[in-house]
């Protein structure tokens, strides 16, 4: 399987979207996995380009630009898509996982007219019910929406975040499936409770 991702700790974010990580170490003794980290973010310069090993089966492809134009970006995700899938030799792979779908397949139906692979996308976040932030008729929700109607399936964390992107985009026919983000249960396990003299509550986001 190979795994591309927007989202994974970093030399300038080292805990940014563990939950990805921790996904893709559970799947190790049961796949053979390589995992690319494929992200363009905000930075100082045009382009500055950053490509490092962090393991054996995981490298880093980070480009820093200063552009904010977000059709632009969305390009560019997809230039560098097919030019990992390329690089790479994605005909090895039985499996193509992309995490996070947006805005890496933006243009998700010209990918799958080049590039004849099994395809799964795995969704970890919500901001699907917040419709993006974007009135109902904004422009920019029409290349996100378009992603989920390519009879690609889908993996979520929770039955909510699915229900989610099928009323986001409009209840296309796709097949999900449900896998929770992975908890250690070496540090997160049952424990008889016993009542302490003191208890604390916090909400926090």
């Amino acid at each position: 399987v190979l795994h591309i991702t927007s989202w994974y700790p970093n030399k300038f974010e080292p805990y940014e979207a563990l939950f990805i990580k921790e996904h893709f170490d559970s799947l190790k003794p049961y796949t053979n996995g390589f995992l690319i980290h494929l992200e363009i973010r905000n930075g100082k310069r045009l382009f500055k380009f950053h490509f490092y090993k962090i393991s054996d089966v995981e490298k880093a492809f980070i480009l820093e630009t200063k552009l904010k134009i977000w059709k632009v970006i969305e390009l560019l995700n997809f230039i560098f898509v097919l030019y990992i899938l390329w690089k790479y030799k994605y005909k090895r792979y039985d499996v193509l996982n992309f995490h996070i779908a947006y805005p890496q397949l933006s243009y998700l139906h010209w990918i799958k007219k080049i590039i004849r692979k099994k395809m799964v996308i795995t969704e970890h976040w919500s901001a699907y019910n917040l419709n993006f932030n974007l009135p109902e008729n904004a422009k920019g929700l029409k290349s996100i929406k378009r992603i989920f109607c390519n009879s690609i399936p889908i993996i979520t964390v929770s039955k909510s975040l699915d229900s989610d992107i099928r009323k986001f985009a409009g209840y296309p026919e796709y097949q999900s499936f449900i896998v929770p983000n992975v908890v250690d249960n070496h540090i997160f396990h049952y424990k008889v409770y016993k009542k302490e003299p003191y208890t604390f509550f916090m909400v926090n986001n």
